[in-house]
């Protein structure tokens, strides 16, 4: 099994702990997880402010960083789910 572990931004500045937190939960079991080193924001701030079609860059983004993984794993279902309604 092969998971990335996405961090969104604003977990990453407002919430580190829970990114901590969700690497730990998954490790604890001996799952292996990647974070990989390129990943950025969603593209949701942007959407949910009216600017949907300057997000491409960063769904394209997404899409490319994640494309090898057999699962991604977040701790904000809205950022998953926003990156899941544009593809």
């Amino acid at each position: 099994m092969n998971i990335g572990l996405f961090i969104p931004c604003y977990v990453d500045q407002f919430y580190p702990g829970a990114a901590i937190a969700t690497l730990q939960l998954l490790e604890k079991p001996g799952v292996t997880v990647s974070y990989p080193k390129n990943q950025t924001c969603c593209g949701q701030p942007m959407a949910n402010s009216g600017f949907e079609h300057l997000t491409g860059g960063c769904n394209e983004l997404f899409i490319n960083t994640f494309a090898g993984f057999s699962y991604i794993v977040a701790p904000s279902g809205s950022c998953i789910l926003h990156v899941k309604e544009v593809h």
